[in-house]
């Protein structure tokens, strides 16, 4: 498969730095608990694609660029 813009997933795309991000903190528990890498971003998202309540998370920033 190739690795082109167009078939990298849209968190990957967060990552890798294709897209820009901002950081949204929601510090409910007490602490911040922000992914450092895609795999902790990845461990947070239940099965419905969705991030817990109460948590820091990375989002998309529009900066002009297409994300599709």
């Amino acid at each position: 498969m190739s690795r082109t813009e167009k078939t990298q997933p849209f968190r990957v795309r967060l990552w890798d730095g294709t897209l820009r991000r901002v950081a949204v903190h929601d510090h409910r528990n007490g602490v911040c608990d922000l992914p450092a890498n895609l795999a902790e971003d990845i461990a947070q998202i239940d099965g419905a694609g969705r991030y817990p309540a109460g948590g820091c998370r990375w989002e998309f920033a529009w900066s002009g660029t297409a994300s599709c």
